[in-house]
């Protein structure tokens, strides 16, 4: 299905988003799909969507993939963004869609957590529910991710946002709950993939194949749709037709 949009939220600052995110892009990659990469709103610098701009590789300028951003490290409502206009929900939202119409997967990382104020108006809840779009929670797989991760898709239900799949980040110092926080969110949350991520030393570990990585994006992937399809298109040519060859992922 081409122009799907995968946002990336999370349970907090901090806890993987955009490692998953790289992942994500370069796994989306290789099965044949034009994937965009968007890291609309940021603060404390520009890394992340840097990062997520150079992993990419999808044409698009740093603005376009970062249009809202801020050298301060606090929410984005609460200070003045950089950027070419206002941070206004509907601009935020058009300008995802606009991208999202050039690529068969536009992948759009969020900032801190799902009620992040981005204005003094909305909040990052609110323009992932315009969008309507697929949604991969991530979280740290540590003490106190049961509490966050479970408010996190509560809110995200009660926006009836029914596409989401959850991903637990191995990146953290392991203690006794690293075990049991998997199996208390499938027994506790009914109908969400939650999936634990392994640890990755470095962006590296996203491109280099490894089974375990794929099986775990398939499966968040499959969470959305189990016959949801990804496109390539080749450029046509006066000799021959445009080629469409069709990829599927589905729960292994």
């Amino acid at each position: 299905m081409s122009n799907r949009i995968i946002f990336v939220t999370g349970t907090d600052t901090g806890v993987g988003k955009t490692v998953f995110t790289v992942c994500l892009i370069h796994y989306l990659k290789s099965l044949g799909a034009r994937v965009a990469a968007l890291k609309p709103f940021s603060s404390g610098g520009r890394a992340d969507a840097e990062t997520l701009w150079r992993e990419a590789d999808s044409g698009l300028s740093l603005n376009q993939v970062n249009p809202f951003w801020t050298r301060v490290a606090v929410a984005p409502g609460a200070v003045r963004m950089r950027s070419e206009g206002p941070a206004r929900l509907h601009r935020a939202r058009d300008h995802i869609r606009d991208i999202a119409s050039r690529y068969d997967v536009t992948v759009v990382e969020g900032i801190g957590g799902l009620c992040v104020p981005l204005s003094k108006r909305f909040l990052l809840a609110d323009l992932i529910q315009q969008l309507n779009s697929d949604v991969v929670v991530v979280g740290r797989n540590a003490l106190g991710t049961l509490n966050h991760t479970l408010l996190t898709v509560s809110e995200l239900r009660r926006r009836n946002q029914s596409r989401v799949a959850v991903v637990l980040m191995d990146f953290f110092p392991r203690d006794a709950s690293a075990m049991t926080n998997q199996k208390m969110l499938l027994h506790i949350i009914d109908g969400v993939v939650v999936e634990r991520f392994p640890f990755l030393p470095s962006l590296t570990g996203c491109i280099v194949k490894s089974s375990r990585v794929e099986r775990i994006l398939k499966k968040t992937l499959a969470a959305f749709s189990p016959l949801d399809t990804f496109s390539t298109r080749r450029c046509e040519t006066p000799e021959t037709k445009t080629s469409v060859a069709r990829l599927t992922v589905r729960p292994s």
